[in-house]
């Protein structure tokens, strides 16, 4: 368990030996931060306290991308969104589920999400391209920042040239 720096502005906070899930932080040009996944919810204080300590500020975390309503990456999200309330976005497929506690495989606590992605793709500020995915049938959101690629639960994918392509469980660089 770590909070590590995988790119210029981007770190994962890894958390897989407190069987969890990894998140990542990117940070905007105006040093802010977007959150990508919460993981399942079993090391939520420690992902708290290692955005504290990265942020300082609560007020930092500005937005929180849930790339799926997989409970492994939306388990903690009802509690990232209590204690830092930043703007939650999905897709709107997924964003129904999330608020009504429908994980893919069972129950997630509930979740607003302030912000529903409807198109196919979308530039958050131009920190960040949202691209909606269909894996397994379900509907997923793949980020990705000039360098690094976040695909979440789907780890099937192939390393790209010259980018880093980060899951919930590795970052890999290809």
């Amino acid at each position: 368990m770590s909070l590590a720096r995988i790119g210029k502005g981007t770190f994962m906070i890894e958390l897989r030996q407190l069987g969890d899930y990894n998140v990542y932080l990117v940070e905007d040009k105006d040093g802010d931060f977007i959150l990508i996944d919460s993981g399942n919810g079993s090391a939520i204080n420690y992902i708290i306290n290692s955005i504290m300590t990265l942020l300082g500020d609560k007020k930092r975390l500005k937005y929180f991308i849930l790339l799926s309503n997989d409970e492994r990456e939306a388990g903690g999200a009802n509690v990232i969104y209590n204690v830092f309330t930043p703007i939650i976005i999905s897709h709107s497929l997924i964003a129904k589920m999330v608020r009504s506690g429908k994980g893919m495989n069972g129950e997630i606590p509930p979740a607003p999400v302030n912000m529903e992605i409807r198109d196919k793709s979308y530039e958050l500020e131009n920190e960040l391209t949202l691209k909606l995915a269909y894996h397994l049938a379900s509907p997923h959101i793949i980020a990705a920042t000039k360098d690094i690629v976040f695909s979440g639960t789907i780890t099937d994918v192939s390393p790209l040239p010259r980018k880093t392509l980060c899951t919930i469980e590795t970052c890999i660089k290809g």
